[in-house]
């Protein structure tokens, strides 16, 4: 495991010095600036939108940094012959796998990181505007009432983020496996065509539904094998509904952050298992792959 871990040191320098991962955060960071000071005409709602879709922005962004990552770092070394003078060493392939996948994600996460805190930030300072409180006031109701707000949105904002971080591993895994084989072309249309698959596997099996049998089979089939990345959606939860702490029963249009953070463990199980399952494809497809 130690080399795997040097391998994926040295991936982790490589993927944050390459130029499209520097345009990448700077196009993410400038969207999410961009909307902090625009409106969103929703009646009181602006903060939980402003928050919907910087979150969507931070996960198309780092979904396209993963898959010109994985594309950079796998095919193209193999087609360089970097890793056949790698391999010529004593590591295992299983090694180069699993350390280019954790080189990989570590770029992500730094990125990831990144755009957090900027998100963060944006809806601290965007939280009293929306309730047309001064940060400053002296009413002792209203500073309760918007550091309770604050303290709610911010909060909301970590298993979001979190979640949205177990979407890109695993979607990661599926690039770092489509790359053994593939270019980073293809590899980027097979990636982002799986994410909208797999976006959309939840309606599938209805859409087949009264169909002739081999649809309805093979309808389970890809339930089965794309990933299921609803599993890391909870923004109706976590955007659109209040969050109440230990010591509160949720009520209506309220959840429980302990509820929450249950959800997320749930996704997290789903999301190693798939990972490792995704990384044994990888491993597989590159045992046969020439390097030569």
């Amino acid at each position: 495991m130690r080399k795997a871990l040097t391998i994926a040191s040295v991936t982790f320098r490589e993927g944050v010095r390459q130029p499209f991962y520097l345009l990448v955060v700077l196009l993410v960071l400038a969207l999410l600036i961009l909307h902090y000071f625009l409106p969103f005409f929703t009646l009181g709602k602006d903060i939980r939108m402003f928050k919907e879709v910087c979150l969507g922005y931070m996960l198309l962004g780092l979904l396209l940094m993963s898959l010109l990552l994985a594309g950079k770092v796998v095919d193209e070394e193999i087609e360089n012959r970097t890793t056949l003078t790698l391999m010529s060493k004593p590591v295992r392939r299983w090694e180069l796998i699993v350390g280019k996948y954790l080189g990989v994600m570590a770029a992500v996460t730094l990125a990831l990181i990144v755009f957090a805190l900027v998100l963060i930030v944006a809806t601290r300072l965007r939280v009293p505007e929306e309730m047309r409180v001064h940060p400053d006031t002296i009413d002792e109701k209203q500073f309760q009432m918007l550091e309770q707000s604050i303290h709610m949105h911010t909060m909301s904002l970590i298993p979001a983020c979190t979640l949205l971080w177990m979407q890109i591993a695993v979607m990661t895994a599926v690039a770092v496996a489509i790359s053994t084989r593939a270019p980073m072309v293809l590899n980027m249309v097979a990636g982002f065509g799986i994410f909208l698959a797999a976006h959309l596997t939840p309606f599938l099996e209805r859409a087949v539904d009264g169909a002739p049998a081999w649809q309805r089979g093979l309808a389970r089939v890809l339930v089965i094998l794309l990933p299921y990345l609803e599993n890391f959606n909870l923004n109706p939860l976590l955007i659109f509904k209040d969050i109440v702490f230990a010591g509160a029963s949720p009520g209506i249009g309220q959840v429980a952050y302990g509820q929450v953070w249950h959800m997320v463990g749930l996704a997290g199980l789903y999301a190693a298992g798939y990972i490792a399952f995704m990384l044994s494809i990888a491993l597989a497809l590159f045992r046969t792959r020439e390097l030569g």
